[in-house]
């Protein structure tokens, strides 16, 4: 279809990420999920401009499953396990016994988009993504530490429609980027508003089993804010105190 009308929009209905080779070849792409019985009436109102698209994806897509933790499952089959039956493998994370599989998570929490920013790769739609009919900007961004971090800033529609945009706060605490927080704005067009969002302190600290409890360290934090875990609008640091929460 696309090779006939190059403005082919793809509706996706789908539980996870897909791939999407063909993506350079159509206009546009909407994620519908699993919207239910009145999806359709939904998808055609946001696909005819009734309504302005407000969604933001709670999963990075890849680029393809190569970027993937583990882009293939040795032992991938249906039915039972066979009785000393082994299927071959070479991933040290990776153990079966008697056709059964165990998997060690090596990668800890690093997975989704603190995993792609770790790593240095870039995914076809990282997490927090979502396109509007509208347009938004961020300026003004002032912030306040301590015990936690506080994010003021403004944002703008900068378009011609009302629309809804989701600012998302950033961390980076030890060496891994950290979503604090968000807020969720509805703007009309030329709209302005400013923005205040804290974040719970346990997201900005590491948890210490010889506590027991969430340790944050103290020292200076790097913060960025924008539309998504990719692009960042406004970015600064505050410093923190060290705490430790009891669980």
């Amino acid at each position: 279809m696309a090779a006939a009308n190059r403005r082919t929009v793809v509706v996706l209905e789908t539980g996870t990420p897909v791939i999407m080779p063909w993506l350079d070849e159509v206009a546009g792409v909407l994620e519908a999920w699993y919207p239910g019985t009145r999806g359709g009436e939904a998808i055609a109102r946001v696909l005819f401009g009734e309504v302005n698209p407000s969604g933001r994806l709670p999963i990075s897509f890849p680029t393809g499953v190569q970027d993937l933790v583990r882009p293939d499952i040795p032992g991938l089959i249906f039915g039972p396990p066979v009785e000393g039956k082994t299927l071959p493998t070479t991933r040290p994370d990776i153990q079966q016994h008697k056709g059964r599989f165990s998997v060690d998570h090596t990668e800890g929490a690093d997975v989704g988009y603190r995993r792609y920013d770790r790593l240095g790769l870039k995914p076809l739609f990282p997490f927090g993504f979502g396109l509007s009919y509208t347009n938004f900007t961020y300026d003004g961004l002032s912030l306040s530490g301590g015990e936690t971090v506080t994010a003021n800033f403004v944002v703008t529609n900068s378009g011609q429609r009302a629309g809804i945009e989701t600012a998302q706060v950033y961390a980076r605490v030890a060496g891994g980027l950290r979503l604090i927080g968000w807020s969720k704005i509805s703007l009309k067009a030329g709209e302005s508003r400013r923005v205040s969002v804290t974040a719970d302190p346990r997201l900005l600290a590491g948890y210490d089993i010889s506590a027991p409890g969430w340790r944050i360290a103290a020292g200076m934090v790097d913060i960025r804010v924008g539309p998504d875990a990719e692009r960042c609008a406004l970015s600064g640091s505050v410093l923190l105190e060290a705490a430790l929460i009891a669980p």
